[in-house]
């Protein structure tokens, strides 16, 4: 097929059943992802071809041939994400089927799914309505720490769990935002002393909003990855989040009902809102970071953790800075820029999941002790949480902290080179 011109930078693809409308979601077949990023410096045939390989179980694989090349190896194919052909068939419209199984073949074990007719109803309606879609694509595009949050949400078709799962994405997004706008906040040049992060009692949406705001008013210049945080203290988005922390803490305490709660709009406020910040700032891990075989740098990989487990995105790093992958960062690519989370964010192994891959679990900051000797953390998208103190291998994370409910610290802005891997 010909285009108009290039897809120099994305393509925009639509499978329709019987329309050529691409807002029309009910003939649409991939309604997970429409865009797929064309490489760089690609260069273009005169004629773009579209293959789909159908699968005997209904899996469909599209592919772009930008350039069809003499061989298999010369040419420069975009590979997009699978979806689903229905090609189950019915004699007559009164088969309605009550309940569906899925089963999702693994390397070494099966997924077996179940969903019934009540929560098809609910996904099929969401699939029609544009915001929950955009909610949905940005699962993909967030930092994990979010992303696990908002997938387990938008997964909910029961009225209970899904405002739990919404306040459990709310206290997550409100977590990541403070802790980087806190951090952040400490590599600025100041005049005093200042003990915000002492006003941090725990990791829950109440403590969680007033150190954010606190944070964000103290930290108030333009240019920095944290500014579109700030947009949470114009009167309108203010009230919104807000009232979703005033309505959990009333929801706990059973002075209100699970139906009478908003919990959609403070979730998409946040969920955007998170998406500038980390649209040019990548969170994620190293890799492999050794010293040049020649030179005084050291070198390896940085690791884009967004969206959900395996991380497949990465960048080649270089730099005076040896990193362990332990250490959680957010790094501006352009720039080179490297904003250590330590120690209010770190990556670890687990002896309950040895399954995963490293680095293992991302554990967020939670809370202190009452003797403020020790620390909690909690993971990222399972039940696991972590206990440090002064003794053992997490002494320079306990005195880290010991030091920041003192008085905050300085953080330095690392700076390294990254290219494309």
């Amino acid at each position: 097929m010909r285009l108009n011109r290039s897809p120099k930078h994305r393509l925009n693809y639509y499978f329709l059943r019987s329309s050529f409308d691409p807002e029309d979601v009910k003939n649409l077949h991939n309604i997970e992802e429409q865009t797929i990023r064309t490489p760089d410096n690609c260069p273009f045939d005169a004629h773009l071809q579209v293959e789909l390989l159908v699968r005997q179980d209904g899996t469909a694989e599209p592919a772009f041939v930008y350039k069809a090349g003499r061989t298999e190896a010369e040419a420069i194919v975009g590979r997009a994400r699978e979806f689903f052909l229905d090609m189950t068939y019915a004699p007559d419209g009164s088969v309605q089927p009550e309940a569906y199984v899925g089963l999702d073949f693994g390397t070494s074990n099966t997924s077996v799914s179940f969903v019934d007719q009540e929560s098809v109803k609910v996904y099929r309606k969401r699939s029609e309505e544009r915001q929950w879609r955009e909610l949905n694509d940005l699962v993909d595009v967030l930092p994990f720490p979010l992303a696990a949050p908002l997938a387990r949400y938008l997964g909910q078709t029961d009225a209970e769990r899904l405002v739990d799962s919404a306040f459990d994405f709310i206290e997550a997004a409100l977590a990541v935002a403070a802790y980087v706008t806190f951090l952040e906040f400490c590599s600025l040049k100041r005049r005093g002393a200042t003990k915000l992060f002492k006003g941090l009692t725990q990791r829950s949406a109440g403590p969680l909003w007033h150190f954010l705001a606190d944070c964000l008013r103290q930290a108030d210049a333009a240019g920095l990855v944290s500014s579109p945080f700030r947009h949470v203290l114009t009167p309108e988005l203010f009230n919104q989040v807000d009232g979703a922390v005033t309505a959990w803490a009333q929801l706990k305490h059973k002075k209100i009902h699970y139906g009478s709660v908003d919990h959609f709009r403070p979730v998409r406020v946040l969920a955007n809102l998170s998406h500038q910040v980390f649209s040019d700032n990548i969170f994620g891990f190293f890799e492999d970071v050794h010293k040049q075989k020649f030179g005084a740098r050291f070198e390896g990989i940085f690791r884009h953790a967004h969206g959900r487990s395996p991380f497949v995105r990465r960048s080649n790093y270089k730099g005076d800075r040896p990193f362990s992958g332990a250490e959680a960062v957010l790094v501006r690519l352009r720039s080179g820029h490297i904003l250590p989370l330590q120690p209010l964010m770190f990556w670890d192994d687990c002896e309950k999941h040895r399954e995963i891959d490293p680095p293992g679990h991302c554990y967020l900051y939670d809370a202190p002790s009452r003797t403020e000797r020790e620390f909690s953390y909690k993971a990222v998208g399972v039940l696991c949480s972590r206990e440090i103190s002064l003794q053992g291998d997490y002494k320079p994370l306990a005195d880290q902290l010991m030091a920041l409910r003192q008085a905050d610290a300085s953080v330095e802005i690392i700076h390294g080179h990254f290219d494309q891997a």
